[in-house]
């Protein structure tokens, strides 16, 4: 009978530590003379490769210590990567397999390896590298791979004609009560049979003008020197202003009821109707001054005089333009002497101040945008139309250059 065989079971543990003893021996050998050494690989990396894969262009060493002895690069194929240490690696490869990062540039690795991806929309290739753009709507950040949102409402102003509302990448027009959207969706028009028109004055007559042009109709004539004009939109009433009569007249738009309103205006070079409160306020150039007083001509007051700031730096020197925002309550002016400035100061007197004292020479015209609380003018030395929103701090902007005022 034979002797039952030997038998001996080996537990995992036992082969892990064989495996380990093993790898560990080899990694610490010295290197044969067939062999190159590794000089910085460390257990358990490999420290003695075959000298036939010294300069083969794979990195063998963890470091590419053997691609670096001096070796004669081949030409890499068609599939391969050209690294700009001068090894070839499979295009599949390109990972950080050059040990340069040289395989990491360009999209077509980004896209590969989502996690490396550094641009948030769109990225293009550059001969050396990649550039990120952003989709429209955003705006590229100062990483130069980031997107934020465009605030197309404040970049460009005139994006909607009346209410601008911002979205992600994108915007929104509205339109104010009273107003239907066009079909361009940027435009507004009023929900009503009324043709818009123009009131405007030469000195001499007061005209109506369409705003196309077409029509052009005369209201009344045999004026003196009419340089401040305003409308009364609740009683359809023209005031104006003929500074060489030094009276306030006042006429209903169909041409009946002529009057004068207040006499004296020695220099009134701006005229505002508060439709709201119903009161008249003008500016005078020559006592340098606002005044207020009833749409009858009764009680009139002095608003503001002198300066508006501590400083007295930005004075009534030269009033020119006047105009209201009654729901805000506050009366805006310009003033174009060596200090030129557009003021401000509430309906009841009080809180004056300069709100634009930068970019301005010669403002002469002065409006308001009462849907988007928009303040705009014109200078008669630069030669432009500015706005400035009056909700908030966005700063001024040109809205067009060129312009004769």
């Amino acid at each position: 009978m034979l002797p039952p065989p030997l038998t001996h079971t080996l537990n995992i543990n036992e082969i892990l530590s064989s495996c380990f003893v093993s790898h560990t021996h080899a990694a610490n050998r010295s290197c044969s003379p067939q062999e190159f050494t590794c000089i910085n690989n460390r257990p358990p990396q490999r420290k003695c490769i075959p000298r036939d894969w010294v300069c083969d262009g794979d990195a063998d060493c963890s470091d590419a210590y053997d691609e670096h002895q001096n070796c004669t690069r081949r030409s890499c194929s068609a599939n391969e990567f050209t690294c700009n240490n001068g090894l070839c690696i499979r295009n599949s490869y390109r990972n950080d397999d050059c040990n340069d990062n040289s395989d990491e540039k360009g999209c077509e690795i980004l896209n590969h390896y989502p996690s490396m991806h550094h641009c948030d929309h769109n990225c293009t290739d550059t001969p050396t590298s990649f550039i990120c753009t952003c989709r429209h709507g955003y705006r590229l950040m100062s990483d130069n791979k980031t997107c934020d949102d465009e605030d197309e409402c404040s970049v460009r102003p005139s994006v909607c004609s009346q209410v601008c509302e911002n979205t992600m990448g994108s915007y929104v027009c509205k339109c104010a009560p009273g107003f239907l959207r066009e079909p361009d969706g940027r435009s507004c028009r009023q929900n009503s049979n009324i043709t818009p028109y123009l009131i405007f004055s030469n000195r001499y007559y007061l005209r109506n003008l369409s705003t196309d042009g077409e029509a052009y109709s005369l209201i009344l004539q045999g004026l003196t020197s009419v340089v401040a004009l305003d409308f009364d939109r609740v009683d359809k009433r023209l005031y104006w202003i003929d500074v060489s009569r030094r009276v306030l007249e006042r006429m209903f738009f169909n041409g009946t009821g002529r009057e004068v309103v207040v006499n004296g205006i020695l220099h009134g070079e701006g005229l505002a109707v508060d439709w709201v409160g119903r009161k008249l306020y003008w500016v005078d150039s020559f006592l340098d001054c606002m005044k207020v007083s009833e749409l009858d001509g009764r009680f009139v007051r002095k608003l503001a005089e002198h300066c508006v700031d501590a400083n007295n730096t930005y004075c009534f020197e030269n009033p020119r333009a006047i105009a209201l925002h009654p729901k805000l309550g506050y009366v805006y002016w310009t003033d174009w002497r060596d200090k030129a400035f557009i003021g401000r100061v509430g309906m009841d007197g009080n809180n004056k101040s300069a709100i634009i004292t930068t970019k301005i020479e010669w403002p002469n015209g002065l409006t308001i945008d009462y849907t988007n609380d928009k303040l705009y003018w014109s200078d008669a030395h630069l030669n432009y139309i500015e706005l400035n929103q009056q909700k908030g701090k966005k700063p001024q902007q040109t809205v067009h250059r060129g312009v004769t005022v």
